[in-house]
């Protein structure tokens, strides 16, 4: 089996924090601005748990990231990534900035949404 490549690993890697935060962004704009409306459909109990913890977890975790500011992190250690890499060119640089886009989209719609036009959801 062939070798994976830096470029698969880094982004890899990198799914695991854009996937669930391109769902939370998908999420959070949809409870304010309704764009999608969809119902979860009678489930029996550990399939309706099961289901309610893969989509909560990643949410609250995503949330309260931004009510800290600690959304930010990922697109600064892109920066760093990208400011170590650009000598010796072991991770593709195009890899990085795309990356970097989607990490700033995760980050400042939640922001945008939370500390400018303030929905902030409560219980």
């Amino acid at each position: 089996m062939k070798k994976l490549s830096k470029n698969s690993i880094y982004i890899i890697l990198n799914l695991i924090y854009i996937i669930p935060g391109i769902f939370y962004v998908f999420l959070y704009s949809n409870s304010f601005w309704g764009i999608i409306e969809f119902s979860i459909p009678n489930l029996p109990g550990i399939l309706s748990n099961i289901l309610a913890i893969i989509i909560i977890g990643p949410f609250f975790l995503f949330y309260f990231m931004s009510l800290t500011f600690t959304i930010l992190i990922h697109p600064l250690i892109q920066i760093i990534i990208f400011l170590l890499v650009r000598k010796n060119k072991s991770i593709s640089k195009k890899y990085i900035i795309i990356v970097f886009i989607l990490s700033l989209i995760i980050a400042f719609i939640p922001l945008y949404l939370i500390w400018v036009k303030r929905h902030i959801l409560t219980a």
